[in-house]
């Protein structure tokens, strides 16, 4: 509870009883005026009886006469001698009223009675008839009298009642207020230690960045002065095929190396941008883990033993991203190579269970080894970016500390789950589940050929790639389609432009070219008057993959977006797609 909020609190009630104070003095004193008018009604009464029985013994007592009219006057709320209080009774002021007129009566008689023209049966009469009226007066004013004190008892009930409350509410507001200054400070303490976590975690992500860009120039610059040293070596030996062909394969596999460092660099940009997607297709998974086999094998150490169990799988025809789940099983067992002794065993076993999920199947992958392991605290953060292991044999190994983060967002993203199991020096596992769409068994490759008959269809590629274009032509070529071919944007619109209406029947557009890029040419054919500049497809082939990529080719008149590397059969369906 706020300050403010408990001084209008005290505030009010300071005025709540304020105000009962006053109505409990204002009623009091009503009543002390109420038994005034009482006493003063006995007065007259009495001092009527009093002079009548002087009168009949002869005895006049003109004051008296005075005294019974002021308090007459007084009563009726007139001037007067004695300051009477005024009765604010319907009923009592009647009475007075008609005991006014009586009094008038009597005291003309009284006159006439000292005259000897009134006989004293007379007087005795009239006095009888104004002492009944003085007694009715006398209870009319102790009636109200009684309901006024009745009224001013529970008025004063009411206040004490009202009073008891307000203190129990002052007191519950007090425990309140003191209870809610815990709470802020609480809240004030836990925030703060909040803000020195965040402040602790952002110097700890900013000192990780900063080493994580020193250990990039590193791991960059190692395989960049490899390729060109090979580089340099293979042209001083040209004559030489022997020392070439090393040089070659020395090359390549550095610049694989270099690849999967800038690729993890991209995944990485990609998932903090909250731009990170999944591509799903079919796959055949007895091929996916037979490749997957291949490589690994290929990696590991000659001494190193590889394990790879998959038996007992029914669905083999499955939809997902088959890619990315290659780069989350490559990138563990990688680090089981790495950081698993020559003599040591690593092993993946594959087993498929049932999934709640209508036309999906449950995949569970367990990727071991008897390597270093880990201990408890980084096995913590493992999946935390720029994280690797304090130790001298991890420190010597290549990698950006990326690679664990990347792979827990990628399950995450297939909305799976991944755990981890491990000891120090007794080697580590990993479990991961995720559940993929069961996809239909694949076309022969007679029906392939059958079904991708493009021998009718005109398709205007456009790549300033030479070796790109070729890459094209060749996969392209046991459909029978007509290529042909523009090297940037400028000459695909010419092409377009001097051809006969509907001779092509579809556009493959790469975006990056000299001259004139890809948007530019789409915008150029989509806004000409030729009647199939607005219905021939034009599908983007690029290397641009983010998510502002696809809207843009998608926004300047292009109808679908494949990314390079080309996976040939999705293309091949495109183009069947959308040449019908």
């Amino acid at each position: 509870m706020k300050k403010s909020t408990l001084l209008h609190l005290i505030i009010l009630f300071s005025i709540i009883l304020i105000i009962q104070n006053y109505l409990i003095i204002f009623a009091v004193h009503g009543m002390t005026g109420d038994a005034s008018v009482v006493n003063y009604s006995g007065f007259v009464r009495g001092a009527t009886q009093k002079l009548v029985k002087l009168e009949m013994s002869s005895i006049t007592n003109d004051p008296l006469i005075n005294q019974i009219d002021n308090y007459l006057l007084g009563l009726a709320g007139c001037e007067n001698d004695y300051d009477i209080p005024y009765m604010d009774d319907k009923t009592f002021q009647h009475t007075l009223l008609e005991l006014s007129i009586t009094w008038t009566q009597l005291k003309q008689v009284i006159y006439d009675y000292r005259n000897g023209s009134v006989k004293e049966d007379t007087l005795l009469e009239l006095s009888e008839k104004h002492f009944a009226i003085a007694n009715e007066m006398v209870h009319d004013a102790e009636l109200f009298s009684a309901h006024k004190l009745i009224q001013t008892e529970t008025l004063i009930r009411v206040g004490l009642i009202s009073l008891t409350f307000i203190m129990i509410f002052a007191v519950i507001i007090g425990h309140l207020f003191r209870r809610s200054e815990k709470e802020h400070l609480f809240q004030l303490t836990s925030k703060n230690k909040e803000l020195e976590v965040a402040v602790k975690n952002a110097e700890q992500a900013s000192k990780s960045k900063s080493i994580f860009f020193s250990n990039m120039s590193h791991e960059i610059r190692t395989p960049l002065n490899g390729i060109i040293g090979m580089t340099s070596v293979a042209n001083e030996n040209l004559a030489d095929m022997i020392k070439v062909k090393h040089c070659l394969n020395h090359i390549s596999i550095t610049s694989n190396h270099l690849l999967g460092l800038i690729n993890e660099i991209l995944d990485m940009a990609k998932i903090e941008s909250g731009k990170f997607t999944l591509n799903n297709s079919e796959f055949y998974l007895i091929d996916f883990m037979e490749n997957l086999a291949s490589i690994i094998n290929s990696s590991k150490a000659s001494e190193q033993e590889f394990i790879v169990d998959y038996s007992n799988i029914e669905n083999k025809y499955l939809i997902g991203d088959f890619i990315r789940l290659n780069q989350v099983l490559i990138n563990i067992l990688s680090n089981s190579i790495k950081f698993t002794p020559n003599d040591g065993k690593i092993g993946i076993t594959l087993h498929e269970m049932t999934s709640h999920k209508d036309n999906f199947t449950h995949l569970q992958f367990k990727c071991y080894d008897s390597g270093i392991g880990m201990s408890e605290e980084f096995k913590n953060k493992l999946f935390d970016t720029f994280t690797r292991e304090n130790d001298f044999r991890i420190n010597k190994a290549e990698g950006t500390g990326l690679g664990m983060f990347i792979t827990k967002s990628i399950i995450d993203a297939m909305e799976g789950n991944i755990k981890v199991e491990s000891q120090k020096e007794k080697g580590s596992t990993f479990i991961i589940d995720v559940e993929f769409e069961i996809g239909k068994e694949p076309m022969s490759k007679q029906e392939e050929l059958l079904q991708y008959d493009f021998s009718h269809i005109n398709i205007l590629l456009v790549e300033d790639n030479e070796l790109n274009a070729e890459i094209v032509t060749e996969l392209l070529s046991d459909t029978k389609a007509n290529l042909f071919i523009a090297d940037n944007g400028q000459v695909a619109v010419n092409m377009f432009f001097t051809s006969d209406e509907s001779f092509y029947d579809i556009i493959l557009m790469d975006i990056q070219m000299p001259i004139m890029n890809g948007y530019d040419a789409t915008l150029l054919i989509r806004k000409s008057n030729r009647k199939d500049s607005s219905t021939i497809p034009i599908i983007a082939m690029t290397a641009n993959s983010f998510e502002t990529d696809i809207k843009e080719a998608l926004n300047c008149g292009m109808n679908a977006h494949v990314t390079k590397p080309i996976d040939f059969n999705n293309l091949k369906s495109l183009i069947k797609n959308y040449t019908n």
